[in-house]
């Protein structure tokens, strides 16, 4: 049995999540889109000219397991990206009505304060495996203390809903909405988790965003970058570790026609694992963009690439890549990026051969009802094992539903396989894990500017490395203000 004493203070706690919330109850009923999470470090799927998920297992905070906090680049790398959901269509401001009716839409409401949007987030959780080590299970309840401040300059409204929607997904596999005109937008958030029972542990972790794009004539240029400083559950890593990431994107393209356009994508990734491996890569990737139909896009492309094992030596490699948008319906859309790499690794025969993809489909049957299903193949280094390197082969599905006009009930799921691969003489034994999330979640519109969330959490990982196997459960409240 596992026994958990929770301070004064901690109890205390909890009691000011329920009094803040209760002022709210009286303000007039309208309703807001509430963000979802985004997938875990290693749920990143490769570049695309689709949305990425939202969905993250870990809660509105930061990814709570993340094998190398994202799949390897993606908002950065070029304007459509695969590896997440669509993002939640932001419907016109309306008042308060029938749940049938469209959400309104509240930052429309307020004029952004002068385009400048301060958040905060208070909440708490209990986890009852801290260390995802299952042969010293450790429980604790950890309290959370959130702020944030977004910076909109120009065109930035279209760029801005969608981030809004994946805040913890990885800038390098998708990039920002395409905009008619020019914008500025930075995001920064900051958040402390403070542990009752395990202090060392707490810690403050930070994601920091920059993003403009330029439009003249057809001729479009965009630069995206991006500062991690985490300290969350890593799969990978097997434990908490702390990791800075950094992120940077370019990409020009140029419409040829109404029909035909061409787009180049540049992405550097650099990943610092203290007392770990670190690494980083540099990938260009150059698309031939068509229009079949008002439909459907389809778009040939090839990508060269570097992958740079710090102590372990380099991975040259490149891809032949296709990707297509199918818009079915207003309601139905299928995104799909197929490719085969050929990465030069110096174990072996020197090269090996690697199938790459992202295939998914966004169904929203009715206003206020989402479904989303997506399978993904990558690769990406170990800060783990030494000279070895992973490829991630997974799926994850979502389902979301508002009822009562101002509650949201969210499940999330998801399952990724881990084939570790040595690609250096002296690099360490292989390794296979099979990881599970699952994510319930529901949600509560106080007013236009604060709500709350109730969730579970639930993970479990099956791996032939030695501690890496485990299985966890957080169980959490919190509040969100947006003004």
């Amino acid at each position: 049995m596992i026994t958990i004493h929770l301070p004064v203070w901690s109890a205390a706690w909890l009691t000011l999540l329920l009094a803040a919330a209760m002022p709210c109850q009286g303000v007039e009923q309208e309703v807001s889109t509430l963000s979802e999470p985004a997938p875990t470090e290693g749920d990143e799927a490769l570049l695309a000219d689709d949305p990425l998920p939202e969905a993250d297992p870990s809660g509105e905070e930061f990814l709570p397991l993340e094998s190398e906090d994202d799949p390897l680049f993606g908002d950065l790398l070029h304007p459509g990206g695969p590896e997440d959901a669509e993002p939640e269509p932001v419907a016109e401001a309306a008042d308060p009505a029938p749940a049938d009716d469209k959400i309104v839409d509240h930052d429309k409401e307020r004029g952004w304060l002068g385009n400048i949007h301060p958040y905060f987030h208070l909440g708490g959780y209990f986890d009852d495996n801290v260390f995802i080590d299952d042969r010293d299970r450790q429980a604790d309840f950890v309290s959370v203390v959130g702020f944030g401040l977004r910076l909109g300059l120009g065109e930035v409204t279209p760029p801005l809903d969608e981030l809004r929607t994946r805040r913890n997904v990885p800038l390098l596999y998708t990039t920002l909405p395409r905009t008619s005109g020019n914008f500025l937008f930075a995001d920064y958030s900051g958040q402390y988790e403070f542990f009752a029972d395990h202090s060392e542990l707490s810690a403050y972790d930070q994601d920091a965003l920059l993003s403009t794009g330029w439009t003249d004539g057809k001729l479009s240029l965009g630069l995206t970058a991006r500062f991690r400083s985490l300290s969350t559950p890593d799969i990978d890593a097997g434990g908490r570790v702390r990791r800075y990431i950094f992120d940077v994107g370019t990409n020009v393209y140029y419409e040829l026609s109404g029909k035909t356009s061409f787009e180049s994508d540049l992405a550097y990734r650099n990943t610092q694992y203290p007392g770990l491996v670190d690494s980083s890569e540099l990938i260009n990737e150059n698309w031939v963009n068509y229009q079949i139909t008002p439909k459907i896009k389809i778009s040939p492309g090839i990508g060269l690439g570097i992958l740079m094992i710090h102590g372990y030596g380099e991975q040259p490699y490149g891809r032949l890549l296709i990707r297509a948008l199918y818009e079915y319906s207003e309601k139905l859309s299928f995104h799909g990026r197929l490719g085969l790499e050929y990465r030069d690794v110096e174990r072996g025969s020197g090269f090996r051969n690697n199938p790459i993809f992202t295939l998914g489909a966004t169904y929203e049957p009715r206003d206020g009802t989402t479904l989303f299903l997506e399978g993904y193949r990558y690769a990406e280094a170990s800060a783990l094992l030494s000279g070895a390197d992973y490829t991630v082969t997974g799926v994850e599905g979502r389902i979301r539903q508002r009822f009562l006009e101002r509650f949201y009930l969210t499940f999330t799921a998801g399952y990724q396989n881990l084939d570790y691969h040595l690609v250096s003489d002296d690099a360490s034994p292989g390794r296979v894990d099979n990881y599970f999330f699952g994510r319930a979640a529901v949600a509560f519109d106080i007013t236009k500017w604060c709500n709350a969330e109730v969730f579970y959490l639930h993970q479990r990982d099956a791996s032939t490395h030695s501690g890496n196997s485990f299985n966890s459960n957080q169980v959490g409240v919190g509040l969100d203000f947006s003004f």
